[in-house]
């Protein structure tokens, strides 16, 4: 498949980076987007995106809101949830991708859906899921970089300090790599 531009929404700097620097090394664009309201401005300038990736669950506005939002304005734009919920309380007008896949079935699940093909995607985010993205985003060199950056951002003198116990178990888990 040719190169796509992706606009990725997600709040979590970890996660958005991960997956945009995974996509990039697949050969795609991707522009990150820190939440819905930053979605929406980027997509009154620029509206040439082949997919729109949004995670479900963020401040102000959930994934299928912003989906709903986007798809209101945009019909025929491609439109893809990307969460770690099991059951989605409004389930969104567009397919719906597990961050609990391995990083090669979720990139070929995107690229599925911005070429318009049905995905119908399992969620296991059992433990040996959760460990394997682990263990993938432990050998990525920008993991130090979006640590230190995590750590100022949260303005602790170790990135793991008032986060999250999530995503504190997951900075300590990459530790240990």
């Amino acid at each position: 498949m040719s190169h796509l531009e992706i606009l990725l929404v997600d709040d979590d700097p970890l996660i958005r980076h991960v997956i945009a620097d995974e996509l990039e090394e697949a050969g795609h664009f991707v522009t990150p987007a820190v939440g819905p309201e930053a979605a929406i401005e980027l997509l009154h300038d620029n509206d040439a995106f082949d997919l729109i990736l949004i995670d479900y669950t963020m401040p102000g506005m959930t994934g299928g809101d912003l989906a709903r939002h986007i798809l209101g304005i945009m019909p025929n734009a491609r439109v893809a949830i990307l969460t770690g919920m099991t059951d989605l309380p409004d389930p969104p007008p567009c397919p719906v991708l597990t961050k609990g896949m391995r990083m090669s079935e979720l990139i070929k699940a995107i690229e599925a859906v911005a070429a318009g093909d049905r995905v119908s995607v399992a969620h296991d985010a059992s433990a040996s899921r959760v460990d394997l993205m682990v263990d993938q985003m432990a050998t990525k060199p920008a993991v130090g970089g979006v640590r230190s950056g995590i750590a100022s951002t949260y303005e602790a003198p170790e990135p793991a300090e008032g986060l999250p116990d999530a995503f504190a178990s997951v900075l300590g888990r990459l530790d240990d790599k």
